[in-house]
């Protein structure tokens, strides 16, 4: 859905936009049926399993894919229904992450969160209303992010690709709210990964998606350097 929302928008292929229409109006037929919430790919229930520990992979990383979809067809590809889909389905997430503490929210997201704090800031911004926000705040990422703007160096041996859309989000949030902790996290994770790192010729920092210890990448070298996710997330966080 982003990359047809991104090509007709380019192109003015009418083709492609109606077949992204489509299958916009497809996840709201399936929305309907579902209760008027839900429009995953996978069901709710797994993220009530990470919730109680119960190993799972990757369902906010899964779901946030149809969630920026959405995003970007309405954006991009000037579909209002997929922003009305997107609003349904955020109020089932708000009402799931308000049964959970600070403490055990964080927890969650230490398992596996995706990019979903774009996607709700990327709603916030559209809509204004302070449920999107109170998303944004429930999808702060603070065990990584306030570790970063101590100066701890929590990157090294950190899975890279995780991390990237995370700070998507902390830049989007920044946009749509001004508030200056979330550019500081941004720079701060721009010096602690590229500035103060160091760059494999390619321009990469990581091997087998696994960030290098600073300056160290030699002693890290192999063939699985620069895997397409990682400098597809790095070119948009630039």
């Amino acid at each position: 859905l982003s990359g047809a929302a991104w090509v007709a928008a380019n192109t003015g292929d009418q083709e492609l936009r109606a077949k992204a229409d489509y299958i916009v109006s497809k996840l709201a037929r399936c929305q309907r049926e579902n209760g008027g919430e839900w429009a995953g790919s996978i069901p709710p229930q797994y993220l009530e399993w990470v919730a109680r520990g119960k190993p799972v992979w990757a369902p906010h990383y899964t779901l946030h894919k149809t969630l920026m979809g959405l995003w970007d067809m309405y954006a991009v590809g000037g579909n209002p229904e997929a922003l009305e889909v997107l609003a349904r389905w955020a109020r089932w997430f708000y009402r799931w992450t308000s049964e959970f503490s600070i403490e055990q929210m964080d927890a969650i997201l230490e398992n596996e969160n995706g990019g979903m704090l774009e996607v709700w800031a990327n709603l916030y911004g559209a809509s204004g209303e302070k449920e999107h926000y109170e998303l944004i705040q429930r999808y702060d990422r603070r065990r990584l992010f306030d570790s970063m703007l101590a100066g701890t160096d929590v990157l090294t041996n950190m899975h890279m690709n995780t991390t990237i859309p995370e700070v998507h989000g902390a830049a989007r949030a920044w946009e749509v709210t001004g508030e200056e902790r979330w550019r500081n996290i941004v720079e701060t994770y721009w010096r602690m990964g590229v500035t103060e790192r160091g760059a494999y010729a390619t321009g990469a920092q990581t091997n087998g998606e696994v960030w290098s210890p600073p300056n160290q990448l030699s002693s890290r070298l192999g063939f699985r350097t620069q895997e397409h996710c990682t400098v597809y997330n790095m070119m948009r966080l630039a």
